[in-house]
């Protein structure tokens, strides 16, 4: 996962490519790029990600169903969900204490995501905050 320091050292490194850039349409896309990287690390910050502790859960007898419909309609509206949203999910799943240890959770999830939008007909994988390992 990308921090908010990785976030403004881009940032900053894309301004300063746009200072020297000769070419309009390549000075521009640095700016452009530089402006994406600052306002990502303003939502982290806001979305307190990177300081998010791991939390219990303390299921009562029934809950399992109510998760599947929870985790369900997550999927289902992912492309919905603002990107700080999208990540806090992420961060919070790998940080959920009480639950049995799944292997390649991550990855895991990304795919049931996948499946997901296939089944929505939704095709752009840039709307649903996964980066391709």
């Amino acid at each position: 996962m990308t921090t908010v320091r990785e976030c403004l050292s881009k940032a900053a490194e894309f301004e300063s490519r746009a200072a020297i850039a000769t070419d309009g349409q390549l000075k521009a896309t640095f700016k452009d790029l530089a402006r994406f990287h600052r306002h990502l690390a303003k939502c982290m910050e806001e979305a307190d990600i990177e300081r998010m502790k791991p939390q219990t859960i303390h299921l009562q007898e029934g809950d399992q169903i109510i998760l599947q419909y929870l985790g369900a309609a997550v999927v289902l509206q992912w492309a919905n969900l603002p990107e700080t949203a999208r990540q806090a999910v992420l961060q919070q799943a790998s940080s959920v204490g009480g639950l049995p240890p799944v292997t390649s959770l991550h990855e895991q999830i990304k795919a049931l995501i996948r499946r997901g939008r296939d089944v929505e007909g939704v095709t752009d994988p840039s709307t649903f905050g996964i980066v391709p390992t």
